[in-house]
């Protein structure tokens, strides 16, 4: 149930949106020709989050007065905004339909930034999909555009979408590498919501290298320019790590449940579908490891209905495997194996391997438990292939050697504002000296032509031989 702040502001959001909504519809009636098609693009953007169907109307509007006046550009900004209102809806098969249009526009519009744009969107699509080099490819792409244009945010947002392919494929050492250049990209460019980014980022490689206090610093630092900016959607991310950390690793549960809560509640306000589910699930992670199996299955049904709704395998396997997981912990070994086998299922449809492992061993765990011998023998063989025995070794060498290259660069540039401030320097003191011995030679001048004076003066007065 709804609380009674959360649903009064979800009246003002409404409020706000409708008011927005009216006043462009009047503007409809001033504008005429690509102004009219911009304002339909307006208010395509203004309805998602009312109704979708009057949304994809504007949209298509917008794209039908721009064709008549031939402004490409135009027509790639409306397939591009209804992408994005269709990514978030959930349709992700149209977005990819919509955002190349956009790019097929923004091409014959000969319009690098629309392109890059387009590239990237696509990018995450099949990043979402777990297609994940497809996503790598797209947003190379959107990287080389971004660095002829010497877009200095434009580089930073593609270096993070690059690092967390990087953190997919488990190769942690390339991610941080892109994650603090990013950083630095995002500082140059003054963007304060990209450097929360950027450390939310930097968090979660920290968390997965066993750095739980570095990743909560870095966390704490994103949580500050969020909530001085009202960067719900980003503070929404960083209450959902600080709850995984909690968790995971500390075991305060208690603690965990208030940045659950808090996360959930951003996420209901920006109606975001797939992160509400996500959340979901891992609140029922939560309370199964409290030990409450009954509001654990709640919050797990809750958010395999969502991700059912949304055709997204990625999060069903995820519930999936918390769910055989929890089973696992009850004893309920027959039950584990069955989810876990489904998880399993779907990460191979679909590509994906992050938690693989995670399955392989509360299936070779749950194999003793019924004393399946063979079965045992071979998930625990798939287990032990993917395990490193020198992986926390060469993890905190990775780190040092990142880091060092950071800290490098940190103080390359600091030398170099210091180098600059004092060729500054050196060229005020050069403007001085030049000002004081102009002056010191105008007084000198005026002596010796004073002196001069004297003498004629002198010489006159004297009387005639």
């Amino acid at each position: 149930m709804l609380s009674t702040s959360l649903l009064l502001l979800s009246i003002f959001v409404l409020a706000d949106s409708l008011v927005k909504l009216d006043s462009l519809q009047q503007r409809l009636t001033i504008n005429k020709g690509i102004d009219k098609a911009k304002t339909y693009i307006k208010l395509s953007e203004a309805s998602r989050d009312i109704s979708f169907p009057d949304c994809i109307n504007y949209g298509l509007k917008a794209i039908s007065i721009a064709k008549k006046a031939g402004s490409y550009n135009v027509i790639g900004l409306a397939y591009k905004s209804m992408g994005v209102s269709c990514f978030y809806t959930g349709d992700k098969p149209r977005a990819l339909d919509y955002y190349k249009k956009g790019l097929e526009n923004f091409k014959k519009a000969k319009n690098p930034e629309g392109m890059s744009d387009c590239f990237n969107n696509i990018g995450l699509l099949f990043e979402d999909w777990s297609r994940f080099d497809s996503a790598y490819y797209f947003y190379q792409k959107s990287m080389a555009i971004e660095t002829l244009l010497n877009n200095k945010k434009g580089m930073a947002l593609s270096l993070i979408n690059l690092g967390n392919i990087n953190y997919y494929r488990r190769d942690f050492k390339q991610a941080l590498d892109h994650f603090y250049r990013a950083m630095l990209f995002f500082k140059e460019a003054g963007d304060a919501d990209g450097e929360a980014k950027a450390f939310n980022n930097l968090s979660i490689i920290y968390w997965k290298w066993n750095k739980p206090q570095k990743a909560l610093k870095y966390l704490h630092k994103a949580e500050t320019i969020y909530l001085h900016n009202n960067g719900y959607r980003g503070l929404s991310r960083i209450y959902l790590n600080s709850a995984e950390i909690y968790s995971k690793v500390f075991k305060r549960y208690k603690k965990a449940m208030e940045y659950y809560q808090k996360s959930l509640k951003l996420k209901k306000k920006l109606d975001d579908k797939e992160g509400i589910a996500l959340l979901y699930n891992d609140i029922g992670s939560l309370y199964g490891n409290m030990g409450d199996i009954t509001n654990a299955n709640i919050y797990f049904q809750k958010s395999l209905q969502i991700y059912h709704r949304l055709n997204s395998e990625k999060g069903m396997s995820l519930v999936f495997y918390n769910m055989g997981k929890i089973l696992l912990s009850e004893k309920s070994y027959r039950k584990a194996i069955s989810y876990l086998k489904k998880s399993l299922k779907l990460e191979k449809e679909i590509g994906y391997n992050e938690i693989s492992n995670d399955i392989y061993r509360g299936l070779f765990r749950s194999y003793v438990g019924i004393g399946a011998v063979d079965s045992f023998n071979l998930y625990f063989g798939l287990y032990s292939n993917n395990m490193d025995s020198l992986n926390e070794k060469l993890q905190m060498e990775q780190i040092l050697e990142i880091e060092a290259k950071y800290k490098v660069s940190q103080l390359v540039k600091q030398n170099r504002t210091i180098q600059e401030e004092n060729k500054k320097k050196e060229k005020n003191l050069t403007r001085y000296r030049l000002i004081i011995t102009g002056i010191v030679g105008v007084i000198i001048l005026l002596l010796f032509t004073y002196v001069l004076l004297v003498r004629v003066r002198k010489e006159e007065n004297e009387p005639n031989d």
